[in-house]
């Protein structure tokens, strides 16, 4: 599959084009032995994300909205979501900061029928972090997690050095009182600098 962000520029942050193909897979028992283990972690945790952040940041936590608008989402976006996804939805993006730093780039579709029915609350969400509102419904549920490894040269406006270009991504299906939404979270280099970084912290 091929894959790309739309550039993002603020606040001296930027995200910019996935230019080159990535293969978001689906991790079966065998794929799983594939990711190094201090991302397993991370990758394959079906808990809140936010919360985890949370714990690591001692409370620390922020989101800054890059962009919400009605708009196509990427092909690989459409595929996903097949037949829940009209021609256009509902976009957001998001950068989640701790101590000062983009730790995640976090992508949100919403099929149209999601945002005008039960769910319409979520074009509201502002600064607040979307992982907070979705775990905090009981009808919540998740579909399979499909992650990809990014190399970080297609993304311009991050300061990395060469060995450490590679970035990791994971996105998966959430429903809510049968409504659907396509999250994608793209770890971000600085994200590596966090002192609980691969040592083991369970889920919060």
């Amino acid at each position: 599959m091929h894959n790309e962000l739309p550039v993002l520029r603020q606040q001296n942050v930027r995200v910019s084009t996935l230019k080159g193909p990535t293969g978001w897979c689906r991790i079966n028992a065998y794929g799983a032995c594939q990711i190094p283990a201090k991302w397993r972690d991370w990758l394959l945790d079906q808990t809140s994300l936010t919360a985890r952040l949370q714990t690591c940041c001692e409370g620390n936590l922020r989101v800054q909205v890059i962009s919400q608008r009605v708009q196509l989402p990427m092909p690989s976006e459409r595929r996903i979501l097949r037949n829940l996804m009209g021609s256009h939805g509902l976009v957001r993006e998001v950068l989640l900061f701790g101590a000062g730093q983009p730790l995640v780039y976090a992508r949100t579709v919403m099929p149209r029928m999601t945002t005008r029915g039960p769910l319409c609350e979520l074009r509201e969400l502002g600064n607040q972090p979307l992982g907070t509102w979705l775990f905090a419904q009981p009808s919540i549920k998740r579909g399979a997690i499909e992650v990809a490894r990014i190399d970080g040269a297609h993304m311009s406006g991050i300061d990395q050095e060469p060995q450490r270009a590679i970035l990791w991504g994971r996105r998966s299906i959430f429903s809510v009182r049968e409504q659907p939404l396509l999250v994608t979270e793209i770890f971000l280099p600085a994200f590596r600098e966090l002192p609980k970084f691969g040592s083991g912290l369970s889920a919060q």
